[in-house]
């Protein structure tokens, strides 16, 4: 995992990169296997922070930003924001895997069986010859 931190206009905190280096391992034990890398960007214009956000891993890249008056709200809206994606993407990642593996042979067989069910319910047989295949009736 890599971590950089950016600040535009404003002075750096160890207190503050402790608690992004924290926030990003976090985020980062969601996909273990995958090599992330995390930028995070302070900005202050006038009374405003600006916090963004950015998390690329080998087949996703995800954004969140936010701005206010209070920089630890902001910086934790950013963290929820960014967290809601990673979660919902490794919850679609773990769902896909699981069912691949589990329901592959019974999606075949079940497929397989549907299509004889239909074919018989028609009366139509299925004739092959050679690679090509034809319906007679």
């Amino acid at each position: 995992m890599k971590c950089k931190i950016y600040y535009k206009s404003m002075d750096q905190s160890s207190f503050i990169d402790n608690k992004i280096e924290a926030h990003s391992q976090y985020l980062s034990k969601l996909f273990e296997n995958s090599p992330l890398s995390f930028t995070w960007s302070f900005t202050i214009k006038g009374k405003k922070y600006f916090v963004e956000a950015k998390c690329i891993g080998p087949t996703f890249e995800f954004h969140a930003q936010s701005n206010g008056r209070d920089f630890y709200q902001v910086l934790d809206i950013v963290y929820e924001r960014l967290e809601k994606q990673m979660e919902k993407k490794h919850s679609k990642w773990k769902d896909k895997k699981v069912n691949l593996s589990a329901d592959k042979v019974v999606d075949i067989s079940l497929k397989r069986r549907e299509r004889q069910l239909r074919d018989s319910s028609k009366g139509k047989k299925r004739i092959s010859k050679g690679k090509s295949k034809r319906w007679a009736a």
